[in-house]
């Protein structure tokens, strides 16, 4: 038995669970499969996918019924290691025809008529494939971030309720599933649904408490809500709009205090709390100063250090890709909405907390296929 296979069957042993529980069948190397990348291209250059010595490759765009329409090898893109590109007839959307409207300084304002910048996710298409190379990502189950009560339920395979309390980003704007059919499936709250559910065979309810253009200063009315309906866990994710227009202290300051409220009135119902970060959006938007990307981050990461809850790292996780490849293929608007792909990024940065020792990032990937 190859070490990484002694691993994940040490995990479920941990938890609770049989291994004639779960399907094995399939080799570990078969599990490391990317469902989805999103990703544009332009003319004839090539771009990376983020995983290398790829097969079984599959290219595709979907329409408005999420109906998957293929792409042909060699007659619409082109393969090399893990470049892509489109051929010269492709039929695949170049990304040349997207235009934004800069101002004399180089930046742009946004609009939403005419729409500036104009959405990605038009331009978009979608890369399935397996790959052989993994990242090892240390699990967290073994710290105290998430409650005695939560793990026991989890083991004792009871149901659990989680709410996710956020913005546009949690609400999933321009996710696929949220752009054709006005749903949030595929935020990453329902991903770790999903992920609990296959692992820990246990049933999740999972409610999306999210709004647009929310803030940390969110209404009673929201709290109260998740505090009624009797969540075990909440996510939190705020400080994509809180940080925008400037760096101001006073602004900071506040939003730490209304972030620890929001800590501190969970916790003291016995609600398990995950802090969600948030990435560098558009540098080129009027809107946003890079260096509060940073300070807002430090106040989340900050905060979870002091309240012991888990913090989403969810900056650190995107820039492991350059600007060009987040905003124009992680996210549908261009600006700062990640795609369906996207919050499988936030995902990945989540679900430690719910594992147990080492896994390969291609074993957390396979989780949701």
């Amino acid at each position: 038995m190859s070490y990484k296979l002694y691993l994940v069957v040490l995990f479920f042993v941990f938890v609770g669970c049989e291994r004639t529980e779960l399907d094995f069948s399939n080799t570990l190397n078969e599990k490391n499969k990317i469902v989805g990348e999103s990703i544009t291209l332009k003319n004839l250059e090539y771009k990376n996918l983020i995983k290398n010595e790829l097969t079984n490759i599959k290219v595709y765009s979907m329409d408005s019924s999420l109906q998957r329409w293929y792409y042909i090898k060699d007659i619409d893109y082109v393969i090399e290691g893990n470049k892509i590109r489109r051929t010269v007839n492709s039929s695949i959307p170049n990304f040349i025809n997207h235009h934004v409207i800069y101002n004399p300084n180089g930046t742009f304002t946004f609009n939403y008529s005419p729409k500036n910048p104009p959405l990605t996710i038009p331009y978009q298409i979608y890369v399935d494939y397996n790959f052989l190379d993994t990242v090892q990502i240390q699990g967290k189950f073994s710290s105290d971030f998430l409650s005695l009560r939560l793990k026991e339920k989890l083991k004792n395979k009871e149901q659990i309720r989680i709410g996710a309390l956020g913005t546009s980003i949690t609400s999933g704007a321009h996710t696929l599933d949220h752009y054709y059919n006005n749903s949030d499936k595929d935020t990453y709250p329902y991903l770790i649904s999903k992920m609990i559910e296959k692992v820990y065979r246990v049933d999740v309810v999972t409610k999306n408490y999210s709004n647009n253009g929310a803030s940390a200063s969110v209404t009673s009315d929201s709290v109260l809500d998740i505090l009624q309906d009797e969540n075990d866990l909440v996510f939190i994710e705020f400080g994509m709009n809180d940080h925008i227009y400037s760096f101001w202290s006073s602004r900071l300051e506040d939003f730490k205090m209304n972030m620890e409220k929001l800590v501190q009135e969970f916790q003291h119902r016995n609600i398990d709390v995950i802090l969600v970060g948030f990435f560098q959006q558009n540098k080129n938007w009027d809107h946003e100063f890079p260096e509060s990307t940073s300070a807002y981050n430090n106040v989340l990461q900050g905060l979870a250090l002091n309240y012991g809850v888990y913090f989403a790292d969810v900056n650190k996780e995107f820039s492991k890709y350059s600007e060009e490849k987040i905003i124009q293929d992680f996210c549908g608007d261009y600006l700062h909405h990640p795609t369906s792909f996207g919050h499988k990024l936030y995902y990945k940065t989540i679900i430690p907390v719910f594992l147990s020792d080492e896994f390969s990032d291609g074993y957390i990937y396979g989780l949701l296929n």
